[in-house]
């Protein structure tokens, strides 16, 4: 049985819980190989007739904003089903019969709860034609330059959560060699409506945010700093850097700030002195805004799926006491390893 593990990461939350799925499946497996994807582009250097070769096919992405994360999404809207080998026989070495089947799962890593991100997902991937098998999700560190350092759910995903990972990557195995053998029974259904909601909760506020990103953000890219080293532009996930434009910033930009986190000079301008302003500017109004923060936080937790739980939780007191917001000296850049598919092939 051959296994693959795709996933995208920016602050290392959901590469960690990529790695602990492909260790659990490893063990399992007559091979399991692990990819990243990077920017827009997808997998660097992966055809995507190449998946045609797996059996199970896992693939993870953090939450932003009640969905996978643009690139995955795309990623997805592409993906092949055997079915359709046709159109890829030169990416990969033998026909698949008619009852051949791939099998897929789903993971996630998020900083407050999946939202609808669950259900868009297995929807895009139900609709391609690709059959789901599982699904799960871990608490994550969240990396947007706009967060408030340390997040609520830093430290995570922690030892327990990378021991359930791992399980839950050799139970997908399992249940997909089950399945082959002619248990279908055991593909599952996403659940719906109440049940749903109360499982992987509502979606926060999308107007009000929507709003609140619009009044703060105009991301711009200083061009006297700019060293044109293009990292900004080979990252960013949606494809809406071109630095040889006379405004670098794309209009399809959604606002995630990669590129403020690992442009490696500072040169990504995401209007920080109003960000820092409605957060507070004296200790005390920031340790406030820390307190209503938490406080709202820990309330819209009661009892949102107890077995995945926050195991901690950050003190108000160290709100906005870390990071870039708190004027730190030190631009907090960020660096996305890449797993490529010349690294499967070595």
């Amino acid at each position: 049985m051959k296994t693959l593990v795709i996933y995208y990461s920016v602050c290392g939350s959901t590469r960690k819980i990529a790695q602990a799925i492909h260790k659990g499946m490893e063990k399992v497996s007559d091979q399991c190989d692990i990819v990243a994807l990077k920017g827009a582009d997808g997998v660097p250097g992966m055809k995507i007739g190449h998946l045609l070769e797996y059996d199970l096919i896992g693939i993870g992405s953090p939450v932003w904003r009640s969905t996978m994360t643009p690139n995955v999404m795309n990623f997805i809207n592409i993906v092949p089903s055997r079915e359709w080998q046709f159109i890829f026989e030169n990416n990969f070495t033998r026909k698949f019969a008619p009852e051949e089947k791939q099998h897929y799962f789903i993971f996630m890593t998020h900083g407050k709860s999946p939202g609808p991100a669950m259900e868009r997902t297995w929807k895009a991937m139900n609709d391609r034609g690709l059959t789901v098998i599982g699904w799960d999700d871990w608490y994550g560190n969240a990396a947007m330059a706009y967060a408030q350092k340390p997040w609520q759910t830093s430290g995570h995903p922690d030892e327990i959560s990378l021991q359930q990972a791992e399980e839950f990557g050799r139970q997908m195995v399992e249940r997909s060699r089950r399945i082959s053998q002619g248990e279908t029974n055991l593909i599952p259904t996403l659940p719906t409506g109440k049940e749903y909601l109360e499982l992987y909760g509502p979606a926060f506020e999308p107007d009000h945010y929507a709003k609140w990103i619009k009044h703060h953000y105009g991301i711009k890219i200083d061009k006297e700093k700019c060293i044109q080293c293009g990292i900004c532009e080979e990252n960013c996930p949606m494809g809406a850097i071109d630095l040889d434009a006379e405004n670098p910033i794309l209009p399809n930009c959604m606002y995630c700030t990669t590129c403020e986190l690992v442009c490696p000079v500072g040169a990504v301008d995401i209007n920080l002195p109003a960000l820092k302003k409605d957060r507070g500017e004296t200790p005390e109004e920031i340790y406030a805004k820390g307190q209503e923060l938490q406080a709202i936080f820990v309330e819209r937790q009661k009892g949102f799926r107890p077995d995945k739980r926050m195991r901690y939780h950050i003190d108000p007191k160290d709100l906005f006491t870390q990071g870039y917001v708190a004027d730190s000296p030190v631009h907090p850049r960020v660096v996305i390893p890449t797993q490529g598919w010349k690294q499967v092939k070595k």
